[in-house]
């Protein structure tokens, strides 16, 4: 279907003249004429007329219909719109005497409004000669009388929901002297009235439609439409017009005698074209490419390309592109007739192509939305759709590149990456920018998606060349390894504006930057200058020399402050490059910080600000470092590798968080002989992992202890693993240096001591105040003098008096040194199998227990008691067994192994360190001989667990450790 609609201002200047000259005359009417009344003088209305030609829609004097030929092997389907004017409005056509209306003897032509009423049919009759097109009937495509068009006409009354009826009839003319000629005639009629049309449009509305087929061998090339007659029931036309033909007096409308009449022309196929050809490229004019790739680029709006335009004409002369449809297939994409948002669909009634002075041409404006999309390249395509033409439908790719955020800052939404600035001394000065930093899926290549634009050898040298000598400054990142992308090695390739780097790296990543300040001494000093707000949290940002820093090394965040700025000179006009060692910033997370006790903790990354008040603001106290000899001191500047306490009221805020530098490795943090507080790394190691080295190619330390980390709540305790943040006491022999570097494939799970502490009773001694430790202690006759604790450290101590330790196996009684200030002390006993007592120093008995049992110490005074165990001789006798359970420490699941000589009720139950019961896993009858049950650890927190069983008069705890 194709319309030409055409613009045309005619009519509103005749509709406005009208105006004038009827109010002109109306005034004077009114000056002229007496007892006549006001509806008789104002309510003069139109009368309807159809048309088949409107000037809007086919200007000129020859108004032409051009329809393309069919496509070959097609056939070529088009629509004639019929034209009306209604307006026929009984409420301004109160011309009445008495109520009734006047008699044609009675109304005033010119003055009175004919009494009409509302439109409830119509009917018109069309001759046309079928020589090239005939009326498309009898086909799949129902009847001709077609009463909806294209979605973009305006002011289609009669198919809103209008309930007329139509039907018509064709037939030859029988014009004897044209055999040709064929009339169609059109009726309708509907119980509603036909809509009312606004006099102040300067288009008609549309009736219906007339659907044609051109004929394939059409004889020729233009055929003549003809209304014949045309009349809207009970209304005649307007005498005033033409008195003496009714049925055509309506036809020419009202000053056009070309309403009857159109010219329906057969061209040759238009053909879409876009301009320029360089921007949007094709190779069979159907599939076009808009060279233009469409960028979002949070990191620089500046950088971002979210539309652009082509011209969009007709490529074939005297035709029409008609009915020109705009289509996208993709959400983010869009077009429209000017630059702005947008939309998924734009409609072009036509590009006009009949004129010598070529073809009309339409801005079609492409534009991109990013909201909601990932980044990434995406691809949609524009569709163009236009009847007739021989290369419809047309499409253009469209490439849509979603830049992807750097990590850097990581506060404040989208991160823009580091930007940094070389400026020169010349006068004026010459300054370029360069952006930094990491992110996820980056390389070490050319990265698209976070716009990294290469530089080249071409633009450098017309920089070389500028005649302002104080522009030919430039600045680049250079590929440390132009391996990793095919892009670095061709010869045009100079660097890149913009480097970003992967983020899963936890070392310190390399950029090199290459410059030239104009090669002229008296644009020295150079000034480097980066923005603090850009640096994330705990990272590290150093520029040196090439030569790993022997010339010059800057750390920017200590470097002179230049407004908003951190800048750093190179004075050397020799220095053209420089390396920036970047560190990002991590957060590492600290021991657990118990409120109002001590705390034995180590920095868990490296902070760019190692001062204690600014890591732990909330403490209540100066962390305090362990010293040789058993002294402590206080320290403010706090270091990596070293173990401190520090004390907490009841606000520990955030400190447990610090950002830094994460690290894998420690090298020779200093040690002395004997005891020393020390610290992990950023990853959890394996105690087999630290190492020692001596002074100066001295004597290389040994570690002559168990690794012990310390809580309030449950004293030292020996691990297998060193965790970030956590401090930990061992003892050495000798003075040197400690060392963490890990191992891989560590697969340590216990402690050295796990058996003999698994064989032993366990002893919790706690007092009120819940700070605890766990002792161990039995009849072996082993030496015990290796499991010596590390010193006291608060307030609250327990430990064993002959060996200052946690492990006492030489004889059936063991004394106990106790120091608290907050009384009673529990003392709870596990996996023992025999009796217990607990005396003071004096011999007198404070408590006894029969197996697993807890005596409490009431009496403050009472600093050193003496433990007696008596195991029975029976234990693990006649038949039944409890094993330890493996693997022990655990973090998840353990198993438990125990053995029964005949059919027993068992019961086996699980009790934390207070001797609350957390879990029962056996409760039932169990058959005669070895048994193994699974118990799951993970929902408890880590500690020390006891697990008895009961079988009879069998019972045995024995301990476990949850460590996670």
């Amino acid at each position: 279907m194709e319309f030409q609609f055409t613009t045309s201002k005619e009519k509103t200047a005749m509709r406005k003249l009208y105006s004038f000259l009827s109010t002109a005359f109306v005034a004077f009417v009114l000056l002229s004429t007496a007892g006549r009344s006001y509806a008789q003088l104002f309510n003069y209305v139109p009368y309807p007329f159809i048309s088949i030609n409107e000037e809007d829609y086919y200007p000129g004097t020859d108004p032409k219909y051009l329809v393309p030929d069919a496509l070959p092997g097609g056939e070529r389907i088009f629509l004639v719109p019929v034209f009306f004017f209604n307006g026929v409005n009984v409420a301004k056509n109160p011309n009445t005497v008495g109520q009734v209306p006047k008699t044609d003897a009675q109304r005033n032509p010119g003055v009175d409004g004919q009494f009409l009423e509302p439109i409830r049919s119509f009917e018109f009759q069309l001759t046309y000669a079928n020589q090239a097109i005939v009326l498309d009937e009898g086909t799949v495509r129902g009847t001709p009388i077609v009463m909806t068009g294209p979605s973009n006409t305006t002011s289609l009354d009669l198919a809103k929901g209008s309930s007329f009826y139509t039907s018509y009839s064709e037939q030859s003319a029988n014009d004897i002297n044209n055999p040709y000629l064929r009339r169609v005639r059109v009726v309708g009629a509907s119980e509603v009235p036909l809509p009312l049309s606004d006099p102040q449009k300067d288009t008609n509305d549309i009736l219906c439609f007339l659907r044609f087929r051109i004929l394939p061998n059409w004889i020729v090339n233009a055929t003549i439409l003809q209304l014949d007659s045309a009349k809207f029931a009970d209304h005649r036309g307007d005498p005033q017009y033409d008195p003496n033909n009714w049925q055509r007096g309506n036809l020419a409308g009202h000053a056009s005698e070309f309403r009857g009449r159109l010219r329906v022309e057969i061209t040759a196929q238009p053909a879409i074209e876009l301009r320029p050809v360089s921007e949007v490229p094709t190779n069979d004019n159907v599939n076009f490419t808009l060279t233009k790739v469409l960028i979002s680029d949070p990191a620089d709006p500046n950088a971002s390309s979210l539309s652009t335009s082509v011209q969009l004409r007709d490529g074939i002369g005297n035709t029409r592109l008609t009915n020109i449809f705009i289509t996208t297939d993709q959400n983010w994409l869009n077009v429209g007739k000017t630059n702005g948002p947008g939309a998924h669909t734009t409609f072009i009634p036509k590009i006009d192509y009949t004129s010598s002075n070529g073809s009309e041409e339409v801005a079609l404006w492409i534009s991109a939305n990013p909201a909601g999309l990932l980044p990434g390249v995406y691809h949609g395509y524009v569709t163009i759709t236009s009847d007739g033409a021989g290369n419809s439908p047309a499409r253009i790719l469209v490439t849509f590149i979603v830049r992807a955020s750097p990590d850097e800052p990581t506060v404040g939404g989208a991160g823009t990456g580091i930007h940094l600035t070389l400026t020169n001394a010349c006068n004026p000065s010459c300054s370029n920018s360069l952006v930094f930093g990491t992110g996820a899926g980056a390389t070490d290549g050319i990265d698209e998606l976070y716009g990294e634009d290469i530089f080249t050898q071409t633009q450098r040298a017309a920089r070389e060349s500028n005649p302002n000598v104080s522009q030919r400054c430039w600045a680049v990142f250079e590929p440390l390894d132009p391996s990793v992308d095919i892009r670095f090695q061709d010869p045009n390739f100079a660097g890149i504006l913009r480097d970003i780097r992967a983020n899963t790296a936890d070392t310190t990543i390399l950029y090199l930057v290459r410059f030239n300040a104009t090669g002229s001494q008296s644009c020295y000093p150079v000034t480097v200058c980066m923005d603090p707000n850009d640096f994330p949290a705990g990272s590290r940002i150093i520029v040196r020399d090439v030569l790993n820093g022997s010339r010059f090394s800057y750390n920017m965040r200590e470097a002179t402050s230049l407004g908003s700025q951190r800048c750093v000179t190179i004075q050397d006009a020799n220095i053209n490059s420089f390396v920036i060692e970047y560190t990002r910033g991590s957060t590492g997370t600290v021991a657990t910080l118990l409120q109002n006790n001590w705390n034995f903790i180590s920095l868990p990354v490296l902070p760019p600000d190692g001062k204690a008040d600014v890591i732990f603001p909330n403490s209540t106290s100066t962390p305090f470092e362990y010293a040789a000899f058993g002294s402590w001191s206080a320290q403010n500047n706090l270091k990596i590798g070293m173990g401190y306490m520090i004390h907490y009221g009841s606000t520990t805020g955030n400190d447990g968080l610090v950002s830094g530098v994460r690290f894998k490795t420690l090298s020779n943090v200093r040690i002395h002989n004997g005891w020393n507080a020390v610290g992990a790394t950023s990853f959890t190691t394996c105690v087999s992992d630290v190492f020692f080295t001596g002074v100066n190619g001295g004597p290389v330390p040994a570690l002559i202890s168990e690794v012990f980390d310390f809580t309030a709540t449950k004293g030292y305790n020996t691990v297998a693993y060193m965790h970030p943040g956590h401090g930990y006491f061992l003892r050495v022999n000798d003075e040197g240096f400690y060392n963490i570097n890990p191992v891989s494939g560590c697969k340590t799970s216990a402690t050295s001591d796990a058996d003999v502490k698994g064989s032993l009773v366990s002893l919790t001694v706690r007092d009120a105040s819940q700070s605890g430790q766990e002792l161990f202690f039995g009849n072996t006759k082993e030496n015990d003098a290796k499991y010596e604790l590390p010193p006291i450290v608060r307030d609250f101590d327990a430990r064993f008096a002959e060996n200052n330790g946690y492990v006492s196996t030489k004889s059936e009684s063991h004394t106990v040194n106790i120091a608290s200030q907050n009384y009673p002390v529990a003392m709870n006993f596990a996996n023992a199998n025999g009796t217990v007592e607990v005396r003071d120093q004096l011999g007198n008995l404070i408590g006894a227990t029969e197996g697993n049992g807890t005596v409490v110490i009431r009496d403050a005074n009472v600093k050193t008691v003496i433990v007696s165990y008596k195991q029975n001789a029976n234990a693990d006798v006649n038949g039944f067994s409890l094993n330890t359970n493996a693997p022990n420490p655990f973090s998840a699941m353990t198993k438990i192994g125990y053995t029964v000589p005949a059919e027993t009720f068992v019961t086996i139950t699980v009790t934390n360190a207070l001797g609350q019961n957390v879990e029962t896993i056996v409760n039932s009858v169990v058959a005669a001989g070895s048994h193994s049950v699974d118990f799951d650890g993970s929902r408890f927190a880590n500690g020390t667990y006891f697990y008895t069983i009961r079988a009879g008069n069998f019972v045995k705890t024995i301990s476990m450790t949850i460590q996670k």
